[in-house]
């Protein structure tokens, strides 16, 4: 049987929370036990990362959250709407146990041109284990 998403998304963990059939929800310690991100970087509109499966089952439909925060040139005076982003991206796999695999997302619409700073963030949200 396929293990459902481990879900780590406050407002999941809340919808769910009213289900008769809600899978678990799973301390974001345990889902960072599982897969890694490292080398998160920005290349032009790309946000790119490194996911690692520390697991020992393989991995498949590895749901990230990616953020490109804004930081405002003078945070003393910010303006009326941050140009930051935040987008959910699906990785297929599969990621075999150990494996590595390099993530490319552009987020929709493409990244927006600001006089601040942009700062690439990655997270996991969830993932199915075949077979667990």
């Amino acid at each position: 049987m396929t293990r459902l998403f481990r879900c780590v998304a406050l407002a999941a963990a809340l919808t769910l929370a009213g289900s008769a059939r809600a899978p678990a929800v799973e301390p974001q310690s345990e889902v960072d036990a599982v897969v890694s991100v490292d080398g998160v970087r920005a290349e032009g509109c790309t946000i790119e990362a490194t996911l690692r499966n520390r697991g020992p089952r393989e991995l498949r439909d590895v749901r990230l959250l990616i953020e490109c925060i804004y930081h405002w040139p003078d945070e003393h005076h910010p303006g009326d709407e941050s140009p930051g982003r935040s987008w959910t991206h699906v990785v297929p796999g599969p990621i075999a146990p150990g494996a590595s695999e390099t993530v490319r997302s552009t987020p929709p619409g493409g990244r927006p041109t600001a006089p601040g700073a942009f700062e690439p963030r990655v997270r996991v949200l969830g993932f199915r284990e075949p077979g667990a």
